[in-house]
Formats: structure tokens, sequence, C-alpha cells
């Protein structure tokens, strides 16, 4: 009996990082779930779309014109230029709403039949600013071809997608990510006495970081993210790195005091791969305790500490704490490594996304 054929569609090319990741040269966890679902099913992958530069610069036209409408990202080329594929897999997982929401459309005009399972961590805050109603109620009714929903964020984030597009709570699963503790593992070597901030995506509070930066002036504060990204002022005490290598941000982990990861107000956990991946290397974590944060396991003061959005001065106490009580603080780091391995990791991931395949394919056979 062959194996199930199940479509991964990602935003960029993989067939090298994967090869990388079975080598150990960078982790399995930016896969979401693939080398796990491998074990068990035919899994292809959607690099042919990026092999073709017209098709690209095609898409990049098309941006131009569509980021002027909504704040989504919408590659409807390269998802027509896959329909073929899209077709021949049983099971089709879009793993960012990039790629999920032009297959949606695809799929709600009968070009594509075959099942689509929905990756999202942060569609309901995307779907917010949706300024014009039009453009909201379209996504409203290609999303109904949806099959199920993978949100990544937090239980709360289904809820709320479920109540703004009417659909049943049943159409989504919470799925938390899960991290590759082979490869964010804990080293013990001489630290650089910095706190380290990791971070690319809007939701970080960078205003607030650089508050925290300015109270601290004896403090060095690592940023390693991309350029452009932070747009606010930063202290002399703040020190900035771009792109930098899976195996440079495990070393950096590994060298720096602690981390901080704070983020503005929305309803799905930002950071999370960040944070979770630290504490798997065993380091204690500040990090922003947005809506859905509740829904994970980790206690504060026992895992890591968690500091409500926007309070400068929970984020002052933090820092004084991990600062002052040494023995504490390696106490939260055991135990952040230890509650990343039992409940957090790739292999659980890979489980609980492989019933939610496994119950689609029910549903399609009886």
């Amino acid at each position: 009996m062959s194996k199930r054929s199940i479509l991964y569609v990602f935003r960029r090319p993989v067939t090298k990082e994967i090869e990388n990741a079975y080598q150990h040269d960078s982790p399995r966890d930016i896969f979401y779930g693939l080398t796990e679902i491998n074990k068990y099913c035919a899994v292809k992958v959607s690099d042919k779309v990026f092999k073709s530069r017209t098709l690209l610069f095609s898409q990049h036209l098309l941006n131009i014109f569509v980021t002027k409408f909504i704040t989504l990202g919408f590659s409807l080329f390269p998802a027509i230029y896959l329909l073929k594929d899209l077709n021949r897999s049983d099971i089709i997982f879009a793993t960012v709403d990039t790629y999920g929401l032009p297959i949606a459309l695809l799929k709600f005009l009968k070009l594509v039949r075959k099942p689509l399972v929905f990756n999202t961590i942060g569609l309901y805050d995307g779907l917010l600013t949706m300024k014009n109603p039009l453009i909201l109620y379209f996504y409203q009714q290609i999303l109904r071809a949806v099959d199920h929903f993978v949100a990544g964020g937090s239980f709360q984030e289904c809820k709320k997608l479920a109540k703004m597009l009417k659909f049943p709570l049943s159409k989504f699963s919470f799925i938390p990510f899960g991290i590759d503790t082979d490869f964010f593992t804990p080293k013990k070597i001489l630290s650089n006495n910095e706190i380290l901030i990791i971070g690319a995506d809007p939701s970080r509070d960078w205003q607030l970081y650089a508050k925290i930066a300015r109270n601290f002036p004896q403090e060095t504060f690592r940023v390693v993210t991309y350029p452009y990204i932070v747009k606010h002022d930063m202290p002399k005490n703040v020190v900035f790195e771009y792109n930098l290598s899976y195996l440079d941000l495990r070393q950096r982990i590994w060298e720096a005091k602690y981390l901080l990861i704070l983020s503005k107000f929305n309803y799905h956990f930002a950071g999370q791969s960040t944070a979770m991946r630290a504490m798997s290397c065993g380091k204690a974590v500040i990090f922003t305790e947005s809506p859905g944060v509740e829904e994970y396991q980790f206690q504060n003061l026992v895992h890591c500490l968690k500091v409500p959005v926007s309070d400068e001065y929970a984020v002052y106490k933090a820092i004084h704490f991990l600062n002052t009580y040494q023995a504490k603080r390696s106490k939260i780091e055991r135990n952040a490594r230890r509650i990343i391995v039992e409940s957090y990791s790739i292999e659980k991931y890979g489980q609980k996304l492989r019933a939610v395949f496994d119950q689609i394919k029910m549903e399609l056979h009886g």
C-alpha cells in the first residue's frame, strides 16, 4: 500500500535546508514537522516555484499592487504554478498565510480539489488590520474552502478566528511549536555576560527595548535581527548583528547571560520559537505574557519569567531578579530545558500534526 502524499508548501526553497538539518547544521524545527511526517507519509515540497525568475518577478509586481489594499501576503502566481502538484497530492499543507490564502482561493474556485490544511501564527491579528470590510469579506469567503486550520500560537487564536470567520471550532487545532531539542541543547561555555534579544517580526516591542536598555547602561544588549527591522533609536549599549546562520544563532544563545523577548499586544505567542529554543538550550528567558501564553505549561519563576505587555517596571524587576539571584536563575534554566524536552519537542509536534492528517483521511474515506 502506497504512502499518503502530502505537499508541504513553503515560501522559500527548503530542499538544501532539509539536507543541512539531517547533517545537524540547522534545526529540524524550521520545517513544521516535515522531518517527522516524512517517516509516515510521502512528503513533497514546493521548491520548483523558486526556479522561475519570471514567476517570482511577476509576483513581486503583483505584491506592489496588492499591498496597497491588504497587509497579508498573497502569492497568487506561485500558487497557480503549483496547481498540478496541489491536485496530485492527497493533502496540501500550507505552512504560511502567504501561500495558504491564494491556495484557499483556488480551492474556493474549485480549481484545487484536495484537502487543504492551513497553518498559521497570527492570522487573526492580520485580519484585524483589515480596514476595508469588503476585503475582510473576501477573506472570510475564500477561507471557507480550508478543510482544517492549525494554529501554532494559542487555542485562544483558534477561538477568535472561529468567531470572526463564523466557522465551527472543530475546524481548528492548536499545535504549539515543536523544538529540535537535539540541535538546541545546553552547552556550558564562557558567558559574554550580554542580554540577548532575537527577533525580526513586527510584533516585537522595540520602543520598550530602547527604554530598558537606557535604564541599564551597565548592561550590553545584543540584538540579532535583519537589517531595516528596528526603526527606533537605540542607546550605545545595544549591539546589532544581522543575518546569522542557525549555528551562529545557537552560539549566541550559549554565550548569552539570558534572553529578553518583548512583544506588543497580540493574540498569539509572539516570539515563541525564539523563547522555546533558548529554553531548550537551558537559558533563562524573560518574555511578554500576551493572550494565549497562559495555555502553555510555563510557570513564572519556575520555567521562565513572564512580564505583562508594555510593562517597563516588570521588565526592570525581572532583569534585576536574574542578575541578583544566580542560584534561582540556574534552577530556572534546568527547568526550562526539562519542560521543552518533555512537552514541546519537534517529535511531539509531529505526533499532533499527524493526528490532524489522519483525521482528515478518516473524514474523507469514512
